[in-house]
């Protein structure tokens, strides 16, 4: 070893001879194979250079040069690693880590800070723990160190931040903690425990004295069921879900849960009395007091009968629910006159020019402008509450979601967002200047082109989007508890990202119903309004780009079911994948005859808008069924379907319908000539599917067939014929004697080949012999 370095050496039983020797050429650096024993503690306190034998085949397989350090060092798995150690009990519990550590190559800090790389305890707990949460620095238990020294003798160099040692070996959030969960549903409940369970905690029931933390919902639980005794944290749901998101318990004091006391209604008596710290007056005295005081209230209104009415409850006041644009303004007596008088002062002072009059298209409009804001917050909550923390590389505990599932997930979600708020605010200036020659229509006109262009990309994908949505939240406990806690929060209304991404998809065919109310109400007002003819030309802008969103979303759907197919069917010849090929249906068969395949196989027919694949499926492995296309989540690597043909629909001169019998039920059959064959080829299968299905496919199958040659249609392709004059009979596919009798003849095929000695293709052989023949032996073609 130490040749193929180009290093000098020498060799010692104890190396003491060269433990004080002192050389001005060279540095005496000892290797031994094990850090114990009296040798080595001599060298050590005689301040010598000491290295393990892994140090050694690690500067081999590196190509570096011998490591430098006033410590012995055994080997390399923490070289360069900065650790903090915390909350052990005794000092030889800790001596002997940070030991093992330095022997790794690690350095040891006292304080936490930025600069380090793990910290590493057996209790979540203490500043150090909080100062690392916040630093976002991994927490590690002690069994990591102890994994990384047992792995010091491995021939193939690691590292103590490989997987294999920081995975199992990561603290997580809630070890050494038993939790209770309180005001939620059972299934919500049951979910949570789980949760739990699986980041370390132990679940106890409500009110157990072993608790140490009871997860709340605030929206729910107003009381307690009992009284909580001992070190009890009483903490919202939400630090149980961040604390699943960061991957580390969050600091109790940031989410305690505190009763809201809410006491019965007291008189005014009561109040009085109870802030003056007298006792309370009984009901009579209250109800006479309170009676007196309206009377002399409703005496000094009729002497006052110019003043201000009484203000009403906020309940039933309905001015303050409705817009201030949008009040009637009356004068009917003398104190409503001085009353409207001060609202006007009011309004003047807010909003300039005329109050437009209330009228059923202004409603409208005004619905559409509400609507409008409702939506683009909707889109700004997606994105500020879900894409932008999700795009943060710098999350507490590292990025949540790969970028590549971000981008699926929300797809061209900003730039909706921007077109729909730059509408907005042009909505709401049309608004402001709103009188009755004012137009709406040629301003949703304007952004119809920049609706065409951001909406077909999300609704396209939508399903994608949902599906990797869905996948992402099932293998990441992080991503998870992230749903969780954007969920609980004001600004989602308890709604789930999934269903607040449907609001894209169904945003355009309400604003064409909003269009289309505006512009009956306009014609009923003034049919001569030039508002009429802009409507209806954006109504008509934004039904083309529905339809273009449709038809593009249909041919992406067509196209990723075809890749779909070439991943299930083995052996599927990859020039089925074309930008001109539609898929349109698919249907399940059992083979009757021995043309295609042998009898009783079950084959599955992929139908294209030019050809069919006919795939048989494999013994042994269940069929699946097809379902839509998942970009993100391929068939599995053992394919159920193995390709038998690929079959155009211009070679299928008919489809030859079998009256159902006795002993044919369900029958169908291919009628085929290709060019290459000299003879025509019968094919008979029985569906599996019922009957509507199996005529529904050959309608399908005769239209396609129709556009694949170029006729308007072929109403001759599908023919009716009995099943006897075709001898068909499909009443032994099921019985156990037709399945013995196919699996006879499959055996006594495979022995015929295996004691084959000629091994010579049978087409190969009759060719010979054909050519062998004089022309007046030969048989005539069938």
């Amino acid at each position: 070893v130490f040749q193929k370095l180009d290093i000098p050496y020498l060799t010692s039983v104890d190396g003491m001879e060269y433990a004080e020797e002192e050389d001005p050429y060279y540095e005496t650096v000892f290797i031994m194979d094990e850090f114990n024993g009296e040798t080595f503690n001599d060298l050590k306190n005689n301040d010598c250079r000491i290295l393990g034998a892994p140090v050694i085949n690690t500067i081999m397989a590196t190509n570096e040069p011998l490591p430098y350090t006033s410590r012995p060092l055994y080997c390399t798995l923490m070289q360069s690693l900065n650790l903090c150690f915390t909350n052990f009990k005794t000092k030889e519990h800790l001596a002997h880590l940070v030991t093992l550590c330095h022997y790794m190559g690690a350095c040891i800090r006292k304080d936490m800070s930025s600069k380090i790389d793990f910290l590493v305890t057996n209790t979540l707990h203490g500043p150090k723990y909080r100062t690392a949460v916040s630093l976002g620095t991994p927490v590690m238990k002690e069994e990591w160190i102890h994994r990384c020294w047992a792995a010091r003798n491995r021939d193939q160099p690691c590292r103590a931040t490989d997987d294999e040692f920081l995975v199992p070996c990561k603290s997580k959030p809630f070890e050494g903690c038993t939790l209770s969960f309180l005001g939620f549903s059972e299934c919500e409940k049951n979910h949570m425990q789980e949760q739990a369970r699986e980041q370390g905690g132990l679940v106890a029931e409500v009110g157990d004295p072993i608790c140490s933390h009871l997860v709340v919902d605030e929206s729910s639980v107003v009381s307690l069921p009992f009284q909580p005794q001992g070190k009890l944290y009483m903490v919202v749901q939400e630090w149980f879900w961040g604390s699943i998101q960061i991957e580390a318990k969050a600091a109790e004091s940031m989410y305690v849960f505190q009763l809201v006391e809410c006491p019965a209604r007291m008189t005014r008596s009561s109040t009085t009395s109870s802030l003056l710290g007298k006792p309370s007056f009984s009901r009579k005295r209250s109800r006479i007091r309170e009676e007196t005081l309206a009377k002399l209230a409703q005496e000094t209104d009729v002497n006052n009968s110019h003043s201000l009415p009484p203000r009403k409850r906020q309940s039933t006041d309905t001015s303050a629910c409705i817009s201030e644009s949008m009040l009637d303004i009356s004068s009917s007596t003398n104190t409503v006159v001085s009353y409207n008088t001060i609202i006007i002062c009011f309004i003047s002072e807010k909003i300039a020019g005329p109050v437009p009059v209330v009228t059923a298209r202004y409603q409208v409009v005004m619905e559409l402008l509400q609507t409008e804001k409702n939506y683009v917050g909707i889109l700004q909550t997606i994105l500020n509450l879900f894409k932008k923390p999700l795009d943060d590389p710098h999350q507490a505990g590292g990025p949540i979601l790969a970028s590549e599932d971000v981008k699926v997930i929300f797809s061209s979600l900003p730039d909706i967002e921007v077109v729909h708020r730059n509408m907005s605010d042009d909505l709401q200036l049309a608004i402001d200047q709103w009188n009755d020659s004012s137009c709406i229509g040629q301003l949703i006109l304007k952004y119809a082109d920049e609706f065409g262009r951001c909406y077909p990309p999300f609704v396209n994908f939508f399903e994608a989007s949902v599906e990797t949505l869905s996948s992402c939240e099932t293998r990441s406990p992080r991503f998870h508890a992230f749903l969780k806690i954007n969920q609980a929060k004001r600004e989602c209304g308890r709604q789930t990202l999934a269903e607040l991404l449907i609001n894209p998809v169904q945003r355009l065919p309400r604003i064409i119903l909003l269009l289309q109310d505006i512009k009956k109400h306009t014609e009923k007002e003034n049919p001569n309004h030039p508002d009429v003819q802009n409507i209806q030309s954006s109504i008509d802008a934004l039904k083309e780009v529905m339809t273009h969103i449709n038809e593009d979303k249909r041919k992406t759907e067509s196209q990723r079911q075809i890749f779909d197919i070439v991943y299930e069917v083995e052996g599927c010849p990859p020039t089925i994948v074309s930008s001109h090929r539609q898929f349109v249906a698919r249907a399940e068969v059992i083979a009757v005859d021995d043309n295609l395949c042998n009898k009783g196989d079950h084959i599955t027919f992929f139908i294209f808008s030019d050809c069919m694949e006919i795939a048989k499926r494999r013994r042994g492995i269940k069929s699946q069924s097809f379902k839509s296309p998942n970009v993100h989540g391929r068939p599995a690597s053992v394919k159920c379907l193995k390709h038998t043909k690929l079959l155009s629909l211009s070679h299928i001169k008919k489809v030859v319908s079998i009256t159902d019998s006795e002993d044919c039920q369900n029958a169908v059959s291919l009628f085929c000539r290709t060019p290459t064959d000299t003879q025509d080829w019968l094919y008979t299968f029985k569906v599996m599917t019922c009957t509507e299905d199996s005529i529904s496919n050959s309608k399908i199958l005769s239209k396609h067939r129709a556009n694949t040659v170029c006729k308007a249609s072929d109403e001759n392709f599908i023919c009716c014929v009995n099943s006897q004059d075709l001898e068909v009979c499909t009443a032994d596919l099921g019985s156990t004697l037709g399945r013995a009798v196919r699996a006879a003849k499959k055996s006594s095929r495979k022995l015929t080949r295996a004691f084959s000695f000629s091994r010579t293709p049978r087409r190969v052989m009759q060719r010979a012999v054909t050519n062998m023949l004089s022309p007046s032996q030969q048989r005539p073609p069938t």
